[in-house]
């Protein structure tokens, strides 16, 4: 085999490599990426929790749940995780910001975290996101960071 067709073969391999691989995270095939503009806003905690599951999981750890109420503000965090071998976690953060409905408040991506099982723990108004001791975040209210803003 020709020199310049081998190495157009292995280009054309690659490419076709990596357009699955994209195709597969840009669509969500893979379970393990959700977007943001499908999980904006719910009515309730079990409708959060019924579009997760509805979703495909590919790991036998699935997803994590936890509301929290701080002094202003209730949270509700689904943590999805994608393989037990995997080091990368994603949370949503959802705030109610009315009695019949839940913000998606943030998107966190977590890398490089040793222990799959975070801590929620109430911090005022806010929420402090922890992993083996130490903060990772930090999610204040929405009413809060209103209030402080000039």
């Amino acid at each position: 085999m020709r020199r310049d067709v081998r190495s157009k073969c292995c280009a054309l391999l690659i490419a076709a490599l990596l357009g699955y691989f994209v195709g597969g995270c840009a669509t969500g095939h893979n379970g393990r990426w959700i977007p943001p503009q499908e999980v904006f806003g719910f009515s309730s905690t079990q409708e959060i929790t019924n579009k997760f599951a509805s979703y495909d999981v590919v790991t036998p750890h699935g997803m994590r749940t936890r509301e929290l109420q701080t002094k202003g503000a209730r949270f509700f965090f689904v943590t999805r995780i994608p393989y037990s071998s995997s080091n990368v976690l994603t949370t949503y953060c959802f705030e109610q910001t009315d009695p019949n409905f839940w913000n998606l408040r943030a998107l966190l991506v977590f890398a490089r975290v040793k222990s799959v099982d975070l801590e929620f723990v109430a911090d005022g108004d806010a929420v402090n996101v922890i992993s083996d001791g130490k903060t990772l975040f930090r999610v204040a209210s929405a009413a809060s960071e209103r209030q402080q803003s000039p």
